[in-house]
């Protein structure tokens, strides 16, 4: 199991106003939202703080929905500083997903975990831009075929 966590310890920052208790993570701004979407669709979990001392305090397992205990215990310490904790994943549960941190709007990456070595952020990005070319190209490619097959459709028959 591969985890990385994302919050700034005690005196990194300058200044420890309920403004920078939320910038101890990192903030994620709306492009970089843009590429975890694309690579982690679906919202397994969406919870609120009571939600969260939940799932630390009633810990199985069986019943986390693959969030490892340390994830758990550092959504839960996230959890003072956050309205709500999100978990973002692809449709296979195991490929590296995320738990984002959500106060007015804004969201603050808290973790990310996996079987398997996690991919860099910078990866993503790269593959996301030639996955929308591949996608587009396919797209327009079928298109042209199913065209094509029409019109010899309409010269056999």
């Amino acid at each position: 199991m591969y985890a990385e966590t994302y919050e700034l310890r005690a005196g990194a920052l300058p200044v420890e106003s309920d403004e920078a208790a939320a910038e101890r993570y990192p903030k994620i701004s709306a492009e970089d939202w843009e590429v975890w979407q694309y690579f982690l669709p679906v919202r397994s979990h969406a919870l609120d703080r009571p939600g969260v001392v939940k799932l630390v305090r009633m810990f199985s397992p069986a019943t986390s929905g693959g969030i490892p205990y340390a994830i758990a215990r550092e959504m839960q310490r996230a959890s003072e500083r956050f309205d709500k904790i999100e978990v973002w994943r692809a449709h296979d549960v195991e490929k590296d997903p995320i738990a984002v941190g959500i106060e007015a709007g804004k969201r603050y990456l808290i973790a990310r975990w996996g079987m398997a070595k996690l991919i860099p952020f910078e990866t993503l990005k790269h593959n996301r831009k030639l996955a929308i070319i591949w996608k587009n190209a396919v797209s327009w490619g079928a298109l042209a075929g199913t065209g094509v097959a029409i019109i010899a459709w309409g010269f056999l028959f």
